[in-house]
């Protein structure tokens, strides 16, 4: 009682103020308080060792392993951050970003080894705009140009069959995410797939199970809990800094056309490019169900449930597997939801405004998450202990529970 006691009050002296983070060090010295006795108050409290994250990982210069050959499924928008994170970027991308200088943090990057020989896309222009993109010279963390050419495959099982691809990244909407994933797994490629990985609760344990009596690495596309940020707030938590955790608040907010994704219009309000002779709809559809070919179902799948789960499987799951790394709390016992189309009124079927109820008694534990689409007030992810409450945002908060006089 007497240890609980003593971090209760170094704690509170700690109100309100942003112990950690990317500018950790920075944030202290704006605030009037005495350095010297918050070192103190945060090497008493065990904080001391928890380190300031690294924005650029340096080059490792350590021995490399074989060259991975990484084949793209779908190349949109998603599919081409992915490539800038393997070290492939357009060059018409690259030439915006040396204009403001921001392509110095990607020449920084680490050279992992990889090399891009395969895109698949249903849409022509999508397909080239990804050739294009595996073939740039310029390379980040002085890696030279690869010499591999690089193919475009017209469906994702002719590249499966191809046994110079060793890997693929799966960025398809979300109801080919299941079939492709299991299809590559039982070829004997290693799998990284964007959320989520299935789009029917019946495609889950097919692809489990042939994942599991694989040999193959599957990685599932939540990037969120790989910041320093979260190494950090695993520390706090395991250190009982905020004391018992009863209650968690979480929360998806933005109020754009595309945030909403309405992204079948250019910024003039005219519809992009591309028809039924640049775009393979059937394959498109895959096994959705069958509609005439439409370019809005085509750029904002996400409006339907015909291609993914609504708000849920987009936001709430980044949301969840930030949770669920920090507490591992696993399948909720009830779970209650509500919302509506409040403000899209187009012809989506995905609501616009949502708020979910999780409850899990036997960690006495609830969970609130709620999505608007219509404002974008940010809020971060609060963590609420008896002692305190840590919020996660871009850096980490930490707030002594006013009310609590336990002795």
């Amino acid at each position: 009682m007497k240890e609980k006691t003593t971090r209760r009050t170094l704690l509170k002296a700690l109100v309100g103020i942003p112990v950690l983070g990317v500018f950790a060090l920075e944030l202290i010295n704006k605030y009037n308080y005495d350095r010297e006795k918050k070192n103190r108050i945060i090497k008493e409290l065990g904080l001391e060792d928890i380190k300031v994250p690294e924005i650029i990982k340096s080059p490792s210069g350590g021995a490399k392993g074989d060259l991975v050959r990484v084949g793209m499924i779908g190349f949109g928008s998603r599919a081409s951050a992915l490539a800038n994170a393997l070290g492939f970027m357009h060059p018409d991308h690259a030439a915006e970003r040396m204009k403001d200088g921001s392509i110095n943090d990607w020449l920084a990057q680490e050279d992992l080894n990889v090399a891009i020989t395969g895109i698949c896309d249903v849409f022509d222009q999508h397909a080239e705009f990804g050739l294009v993109t595996a073939r740039n010279t310029v390379r980040p963390g002085g890696a030279a140009p690869t010499s591999l050419p690089v193919k475009r495959y017209r469906t994702y099982l002719e590249m499966l069959e191809d046994k110079d691809i060793d890997a693929v990244m799966i960025a398809a909407p979300d109801h080919h995410h299941a079939p492709m994933a299991t299809a590559a797994a039982q070829a004997g490629k290693h799998i990284y797939c964007e959320k989520a990985p299935v789009h029917l609760e019946g495609e889950i344990l097919p692809l489990y199970e042939t994942v599991r009596n694989s040999k193959i690495i599957y990685q599932l596309g939540h990037q969120t809990t790989q910041s320093g940020i979260f190494q950090q707030a695993r520390d706090i938590i395991k250190k009982d800094i905020i004391g018992k955790i009863t209650l968690v608040e979480t929360s998806t907010n933005r109020n754009t056309a595309d945030g909403a994704w309405i992204r079948h219009l250019d910024s003039n309000g005219n519809p992009k490019p591309g028809d039924e002779l640049s775009i393979d709809w059937e394959q498109f559809l895959g096994n959705a169900p069958r509609v005439p070919f439409s370019i809005e179902r085509y750029y904002s799948w996400t409006k339907f449930f015909d291609y993914n789960i609504g708000l849920i499987g987009q936001l709430f799951s980044h949301e969840y597997d930030s949770v669920n790394q920090l507490l591992h709390i696993g399948i909720p016992k009830a779970v209650v939801s509500s919302g509506g189309i409040y403000y899209w009124k187009d012809n989506r079927d995905m609501a616009d405004t949502l708020q979910c109820v999780f409850e899990y008694p036997d960690r006495d534990l609830t969970l609130l998450y709620s999505a608007c689409l219509a404002n974008s007030q940010t809020r971060g992810r609060a963590f609420m202990g008896h002692d305190g409450t840590m919020v996660l945002g871009e850096s980490i908060s930490i707030t002594a529970d006013a009310d609590n006089n336990e002795v």
